[in-house]
């Protein structure tokens, strides 16, 4: 908008002098190839731009002001934007663009209110917003002003939480791993946060007030526990098959922190209280030593307050994210001149990459749990198949193999991994495994057999 501030400034001068006739030359500099070229289109914008695009209100509004000067020149030039500093030296024009994105944003964040938008002439129709005009994404934007209040109460309902508890959540870095993900699974997963997912219990629940047919019994736990089987029981079950499996079943998300070089203390505290979760351990409040970031210790406090098993279904604690970017700024302040961190060191992509890891552990346990709930076979039944699978797989790692990729694909990174599977899925890896190798020609098997 500080564009349309300056054009405003130049048509006031303007009309009071009365210079709108005049030769005049305005320089429009950004960061962004987009807004360049819509400079370049500002004469035919309305036989060109369509009523969708972004910020379509400000560069009508840019095209009617430059209207107004008959003899303007319109010239463009690109300068490094905000993403760009701290990489090498800069001109006076970027600078001065970095300095003005770091002020917006400042002013963004702070507690000063918002001039309301104004309503443009070139404007065919606005929305606004809580005095907020919208600029793209109507439909998204409609739908959370609309139901996000009764969405709200509704975590809020299902959770416990207080207003304040629920604005500590980075509800940010779960809307961007829930778009990257396909429908499907998002769907799985909103379900499991909600506890909409299908448990004995609630089966039980619709069976008594409906025509809902279903084949449990009893609103016990499938794997004889002894405990109901409410929403999220499944995650702490000592019966549970894989409950004893807590430290393989980590050992991705560990993987994922020492990628993304999270702070090493910060790694600990995870992985201990994640672990704790899964083996059905009493969390208890830790007071870390005095040395310790105080933000670690706010981080651990907001998240035990919120729930192990909420961090595990994507909702984690916004201090979390903050903490590793001040970790990513002291590395970055250590490194030589001229140099940088990996692309992939953002606070924002290991928030992401963590509510990945987590979900992908409620989603294998979940799929365990209904491979007893939901088919005619018990706990006791399924743990032994899972034995005989286990061992089975042990022995067709240790056996002569050709060394073919239609093979080595399939090897896992690690055994442990691939035995926390889901009894379906080990299966489903032996038959590939099986059909694999029969597939390859004998001459193949006699030139390439090795032992591993």
């Amino acid at each position: 908008m500080s564009q349309l501030g300056a054009l405003y400034t130049l048509l006031a001068i303007a009309v009071t002098n009365e210079v709108t006739d005049s030769k005049s030359t305005f320089l429009f500099r950004y960061d962004n190839q987009e807004s360049l070229r819509r400079v370049k289109l500002v004469h035919s914008f309305y036989t060109d731009a369509s009523p969708f695009a972004t910020d379509y209100d400000v560069w009508a509004e840019i095209t009617r002001v430059c209207k107004r000067f008959p003899n303007v020149i319109i010239e463009e030039s690109w300068v490094k934007g905000h993403q760009d500093d701290d990489t090498e030296d800069v001109s006076i024009e970027a600078q001065h663009n970095i300095d003005m994105d770091a002020l917006a944003e400042v002013h963004r964040e702070s507690d000063e209110i918002m001039p309301q938008a104004p309503l443009f002439c070139s404007e065919r129709a606005q929305i606004l917003m809580d005095g907020i005009a919208v600029t793209q994404g109507f439909h998204h934007q409609l739908r959370v002003h609309l139901l996000g209040d009764n969405l709200r109460l509704y975590i809020k309902g299902k959770t416990g939480w207080s207003d304040n508890e629920f604005n500590t959540v980075n509800w940010q870095a779960l809307e961007r791993y829930l778009k990257a993900v396909s429908p499907g699974k998002r769907t799985n997963i909103i379900k499991m946060q909600h506890g909409w997912h299908h448990t004995c219990e609630r089966d039980a629940m619709f069976k008594e007030s409906g025509n809902f047919k279903s084949g449990h019994t009893s609103t016990f736990c499938p794997f004889g526990c002894g405990e109901i089987d409410y929403r999220w029981h499944f995650l702490r079950c000592t019966k549970s098959p894989i409950s004893k499996e807590a430290a393989s079943e980590t050992r991705k998300l560990h993987k994922v922190f020492k990628r993304y070089k999270v702070h090493h203390e910060m790694q600990s505290v995870i992985l201990q209280r994640v672990k704790a979760t899964l083996q059905s351990q009493r969390i208890v409040p830790m007071q870390l030593d005095d040395h310790t970031d105080p933000l670690l210790q706010e981080a651990l406090d907001e998240q035990d307050i919120l729930g192990w098993d909420q961090f595990l279904l994507g909702r984690q604690s916004k201090r979390w994210e903050e903490l590793q970017h001040k970790e990513y700024s002291r590395l970055a302040a250590q490194l030589p001149a001229n140099s940088s961190l990996p692309a992939h060191f953002k606070s924002t992509v290991l928030s992401k990459m963590m509510i990945q890891e987590a979900t992908y552990i409620v989603l294998n346990r979940w799929q365990v749990h209904n491979e007893v709930a939901h088919t005619a076979i018990t706990a006791k039944e399924y743990i032994k198949d899972r034995n005989k699978a286990k061992v089975q797989i042990r022995a067709l790692l240790s056996a002569p193999r050709p060394d073919h990729i239609a093979l080595t694909r399939l090897i896992p990174e690690t055994v442990e991994t691939l035995l926390s599977q889901p009894l379906e899925r080990i299966k489903e890896w032996i038959a590939t495994w099986k059909a694999s190798k029969a597939y390859i020609a004998p001459s193949l098997i006699t030139t390439y057999m090795q032992t591993t």
